[in-house]
């Protein structure tokens, strides 16, 4: 079982204020693992991603303030040698789910998607 690490003092203040929300879902030959996350006002939780990650889809949205736009994004970070393979195991398990309450997978409350 995998550790989870607080960032704490580490993070800097300004970072707490953005009304930034973020997760991350990793691909796994076994399908996906949810591992680190952060919700808005809080400190970052980091999760190492299992070696046998082959694909790792963060999504982050953001809130900076009234008067800046709402943002969404996704990022897809792939640690395989074959594109074949991640088309596989996505056609075996589907997308990540981002907003489902369970233990496996971290709630951010605030990301409502």
């Amino acid at each position: 079982m995998r550790k989870a690490m607080t960032i704490g003092e580490a993070a800097a203040p300004d970072a707490l204020a953005s009304g930034e929300v973020w997760v991350e879902a990793h691909l796994t030959p076994s399908g996906w693992t949810y591992g680190s996350y952060k919700d808005q006002d809080a400190h970052p939780v980091l999760i190492p991603p299992p070696r046998e990650s082959l694909l790792t889809v963060r999504r982050h949205f953001v809130v900076a303030g009234t008067a800046a736009p709402r943002r969404l994004s996704e990022i897809r970070t792939t640690r395989a040698n074959s594109a074949r393979e991640i088309a596989r195991l996505l056609e075996a398990f589907g997308e990540p789910h981002f907003n489902v309450r369970s233990q496996q997978v971290p709630r951010v409350p605030s990301l409502g998607l």
